[in-house]
């Protein structure tokens, strides 16, 4: 893809953005991943004590990053969050979520909690094909959380786009293609993104999967190849960031974004990005403070 311009050690700048934007000087949003509340029918346990515990403390943790976010000052505007909001369906009946409390309700507090808008997005762990249709999880996101598989969010002339990775061939048993370890879009959205990016609107993307599990060429002979041949076509990204590895990832050597560590793991895992509509550019001051390559902020376990 096309360079980006990486400013020292406070964070990064994308290239590309409109600088007549209109709006105030500058506003702030935080960015989240990988929530995986889970509720009273979860059963234990997970692969290792360490995923085992997170998992116990998930919405503990969230609820102390969340705090965390309500006292900054100046104060965020809107949440974001790249996915795997609940960890696990108790049920594969549709009804039992309407008669029962599960994590999809739990979630509904948890977000309404922070007093600002928080887009959710969906991940891998926010299905659980094939036991659980797609069509039932969307459903499910609609009926609880009021969001679709994908959609936009304009703010003070800047575009954030929440995608879906789990909509494409390599979600799809019937498709040659498919491997749900492997994320994929489908011709649909993909075509929704270009059009969406086509306004040159300065835009951040939200996906779970990091860019090295993303289907290439999922569609080769269709006019959208794959995300990647999309990006590059639009110089007004200005960001990608990504959940689901649970680390503190750096994928500027692929595209102008981060992935977002876990808050399952440390309720100090999250980012604040500061967005100048005026000068068209952005910034995370705390890019020299995380652990790149760690579950925790600062490569530290916490309590």
């Amino acid at each position: 893809m096309r360079r980006w311009i990486v400013v020292g050690a406070l964070g990064v700048v994308g290239c590309g953005a409109s600088k007549d934007s209109a709006g105030p000087s500058a506003f702030r949003v935080a960015l989240t991943a990988d929530w995986h509340i889970i509720d009273a029918f979860y059963t234990c346990c997970e692969s290792n004590d360490l995923d085992t515990k997170s998992l116990q403390e998930s919405e503990r943790r969230l609820t102390e990053a969340r705090a965390s976010i309500l006292a900054l000052d100046p104060p965020v505007e809107a949440v974001f969050v790249a996915g795997d909001v609940i960890h696990e369906y108790p049920s594969a009946d549709r009804a039992f979520f309407d008669s029962n409390t599960t994590a999809f309700d739990t979630v509904v507090g948890l977000r309404d909690g922070f007093g600002v808008p928080v887009y959710l997005g969906l991940g891998n762990h926010d299905y659980s094909t094939p036991e659980v249709s797609r069509e039932t999880t969307h459903e499910l996101a609609k009926a609880k959380w009021g969001i679709d598989p994908y959609y936009a969010v304009d703010l003070h002339g800047w575009r954030f786009l929440m995608l879906d990775n789990q909509l494409g061939p390599t979600w799809d048993a019937t498709d040659p293609l498919y491997n749900d370890d492997v994320g994929s879009f489908g011709p649909e959205q993909l075509a929704w993104v270009d059009a969406q990016l086509a306004d040159g609107l300065p835009s951040v993307l939200f996906m779970h999967n990091p860019p090295v599990l993303l289907q290439v060429a999922e569609d080769p002979s269709g006019p959208y190849a794959d995300l990647f041949v999309v990006l590059e076509a639009h110089p007004n990204v200005q960001a990608v960031f990504t959940g689901h590895m649970h680390l503190w990832m750096d994928w500027t050597s692929v595209w102008p974004g981060y992935g977002l560590a876990a808050t399952r793991y440390d309720p100090r895992n999250y980012l604040v990005m500061e967005i100048d509509p005026a000068a068209g550019t952005w910034e995370i001051p705390q890019l020299d403070e995380v652990e790149i390559g760690s579950y925790w902020y600062d490569g530290v376990e916490p309590l």
